[in-house]
């Protein structure tokens, strides 16, 4: 049947923005409307009409219609200078319409909105890989962004707090309490220069600079940014240590006042055992090895093994490039190194895993030759040095992560002290805490100060990621906020410690319930190393990296079981 072919384009042409091309069955033009001679400015309808519209418009796409004579949608074609959206359509047998539609201006925008996310994607991944923690929240108080420095700063996945509203995100958090929400509100700059405790119990020294931010003159929200001064803070005391040791030259080392006890507090069988050793080991030559976790009480072990020396020389790997400590410890063309100024004495070396090998081995050749090359005049002197080293990882992990030669390893090993986390040894945590607030009371009150059963029962359940170091920085708060009071209760203590002790009274309450004792050995090794991870990926905030330290494992290692156990790593906070 054939339907009537007359369309009175002359009544419709005035109301139609697209161009609409009519053509017989072959494709030659019939009518067009205004719209179309846009798309062809210099030719006129006249020209138009008795052509092939494959002559005008030169796609593939119109050949294969009028080939195959069946309706197309959506072809992108271009029209000299236009790019245009083509609908084919026959309308009957012998007639067919070429409806296009400009999308000149479309195109373009999405050619810039392309443009506009990869400069986005470029500008985020840039902030990611600086050294300052960055927040940006709009003046909804939403987070817009938040980079992986902030992340690591806060023990937290940037991508888990993206989008939420802030104080959503950090719970408790308002104007009067929070220096980026208070910019936000007062329309005022805060810069802040505090010492924090992240939540994996590592103290971090921080500069903190919180400010509103205004496109003309409207308030679009507010930045912080957050510099880590920690291992700064750490080189001012070390340089300042290596200048105060060579003015000395072999003059006894003093230790700062509250350090100058030689007593160790300890109540376990096993840390009377390394006490012991440590005592034999004070008159001693031998190369001396202590590792354990950040915070285990590497420091004062050294310390106390050292407390007869009259000369020592320390110095902290970690918080000096390879280039300076290669430099202090050999020397230069115009200044002594500290080994020759060190020679006949002891050097205290923190944190050799952070040593650069190249640094590790030219100390290993020290060791075995019992020489030093001179810079200074081109000649080898003999050298007789005691080296204590501490080592804040497993020594196979070290070896595994290429962070520590074995050779060197063995050779400042020849005795070796593994200390303990406080978590092995809670029996001390009592002994600690008398001992901290004796030592530190002074400074916040004159009262004397004791602890409730409640608080002390939290302090003995907590697992103390950052070990002694931790429990004395909870102490130097307690002390801060305890103002008039004399016992210390529960609530002086930080939320995370209960929060945290709750989480693993939980996890293990599952653990029983769902592994239960029936199940044979592979299944209960496996159940409980799932939850085990879990549980670890739960106190560090889901921070992979925070969580394998704890583990005891590489990142790799820990992604790898991740994957195998099928563990969910995203948060809702």
């Amino acid at each position: 049947m054939k339907h009537n072919t007359s369309i009175h384009f002359e009544e419709l042409s005035p109301f139609l923005f697209d161009g609409v091309i009519q053509t017989d069955n072959l494709g030659i033009i019939e009518s067009v409307n205004k719209a179309v001679l846009d798309f062809f400015p210099k030719l006129h309808v006249s020209d138009l009409i008795g052509k092939k519209v494959q002559e005008i418009i030169s796609s593939k796409d119109i050949l294969l219609f009028f080939d195959h004579q069946q309706d197309m949608r959506n072809i992108n074609m271009t029209i000299g200078m236009y790019h245009v959206m083509g609908n084919f359509h026959f309308y009957s047998e012998d007639h067919a319409l070429i409806i296009l539609k400009n999308i000149t201006n479309v195109h373009q925008l999405t050619v810039e909105l392309g443009v506009a996310q990869r400069q986005i994607r470029l500008f985020h991944s840039i902030l990611d890989n600086i050294e300052e923690g960055i927040c940006f929240i709009d003046s909804n108080q939403k987070i817009i962004f938040y980079n992986k420095k902030m992340g690591e700063l806060d023990a937290r996945e940037p991508s888990s707090i993206h989008a939420e509203q802030y104080g959503n995100a950090f719970s408790g958090a308002t104007y009067m309490n929070d220096p980026l929400l208070s910019a936000l509100v007062t329309e005022k700059n805060i810069i802040q220069n505090e010492s924090f405790i992240s939540r994996s119990g590592k103290k971090y020294d921080i500069q903190m600079k919180n400010l509103p931010l205004f496109l003309g003159n409207q308030k679009i929200g507010a930045l912080s940014t957050v510099k880590d001064v920690s291992k700064l803070s750490e080189l001012g005391q070390t340089i300042y240590q290596l200048r105060l040791e060579n003015e000395r030259q072999h003059t006894a080392h003093v230790l700062p006042s509250e350090e100058q006890t030689h007593s160790y507090i300890h109540s376990t069988k096993g840390m009377q055992k390394i006490l012991q050793d440590a005592d034999r080991a004070i008159h001693s030559s031998a190369n001396i090895l202590i590792y354990g976790e950040p915070g285990a009480g590497k420091k004062q072990l050294a310390r106390y093994i050292l407390k007869d020396k009259s000369s020592y020389f320390p110095i902290s790997c970690n918080a000096l490039p390879p280039q300076f400590i290669e430099r202090s410890l050999f020397g230069t063309a115009t200044s002594t190194g500290l080994l020759e100024q060190a020679n006949g004495g002891t050097v205290l070396l923190h944190n050799i895993n952070t040593l650069d090998l190249s640094v590790q081995n030219k100390l290993l050749q020290i060791i075995h030759s019992k020489k030093l090359y001179r810079e200074k005049d081109g000649t080898e002197v003999p050298i007789h040095i005691q080296f204590i080293c501490t080592l804040d990882v497993k020594p196979e992990i070290a070896f595994k992560e290429r962070m520590l030669s074995e050779d060197f390893f063995y050779a400042v090993s020849g005795l070796t002290f593994r200390l303990p986390p406080l978590r092995e040894r809670k029996q001390e945590i009592p002994l600690l805490i008398e001992h901290f607030i004796q030592m530190k009371r002074s400074a916040f009150t004159s009262n004397e100060i004791s602890i409730s059963e409640e608080a002390m029962e939290l302090f003995m359940k907590y697992d103390y990621p950052g070990n002694v170091r931790q429990l004395e920085y909870i102490l130097e708060g307690v002390l801060a906020v305890l103002h008039d009071e004399t016992v210390i209760m529960p609530d002086h203590l930080p939320d995370y410690i209960s929060a945290a002790i709750y989480q693993e009274t939980t996890s293990i309450q599952f653990f029983e319930e769902e592994v239960g004792l029936h199940s044979n050995l592979t299944d209960r090794v496996e159940s409980f190393e799932k939850e085990l991870i879990l549980k670890t990926l739960q106190k560090t905030n889901y921070h992979i990296t925070n969580a394998s330290d704890l583990l005891g494992v590489s990142r790799q290692s820990l992604n790898y079981k991740i994957r195998k156990y099928g563990i969910e790593t995203i948060r809702s906070d």
